[in-house]
């Protein structure tokens, strides 16, 4: 039989156990970054998503103010996915890179919003002003000239780009067209 040296037994035991203790804790470790990585991985492919998806929608404007929001919204979204990725996190560098351009993106299509709207507007306000004008049966010759001079000056500013813009072109040439007659 072999004589066993029982307190070089359990020294061996007990650093076995300790680089078994190590070894489930970086284990851990490792399973808990790596589901890290693959959560923020998602966000940014969910925002690539949501990107592309309001570059796409913006293509061939001009677009009524209701499309340039929901092309807002989506580029909102895109923010907002990277925005759950946080500093020193996996992908938090790509993240930012990409929240800068976002970011840009959402700001030309919130100005696009703003410039359809005034054209939209302006241009209602000028249909009202023509209306209003035809069924007026006192206007003088000079008074209809001003006014012709007056909707030809507010047809001309609005912005080309804009849905509102061919309607403004139909009426301008008209009106100028009065204005010669």
């Amino acid at each position: 039989m072999e004589d066993y040296d029982v307190d070089t037994e359990t020294v061996e035991e007990d650093t076995y156990a300790d680089l078994r203790a190590k070894a489930e804790s970086l284990e851990s470790q490792l399973a808990e970054k790596s589901e890290w990585m693959l959560k923020n991985l998602t966000h940014i492919q969910t925002a690539k998503q949501f990107a592309f998806a309001a570059a796409k929608s913006s293509q061939k404007p001009p677009h009524p103010v209701q499309i340039w929001e929901a092309i807002a919204e989506k580029w909102q979204n895109a923010i907002a996915e990277l925005g759950n990725i946080g500093e020193g996190e996996p992908g938090y560098a790509e993240a930012q890179k990409l929240l800068k351009t976002y970011g840009k993106n959402l700001k030309i299509i919130q100005t696009r919003i703003q410039i359809e709207a005034n054209a939209s507007a302006k241009l209602d306000n000028i249909f009202d002003r023509v209306e209003s004008f035809a069924e007026s049966t006192s206007a003088k010759r000079q008074t209809y000239i001003l006014e012709l001079h007056y909707i030809i000056k507010e047809l001309k500013s609005i912005q080309p780009g804009t849905t509102a813009h061919a309607d403004a072109q139909k009426l301008l040439k008209s009106a100028q067209q009065r204005l010669k007659s």
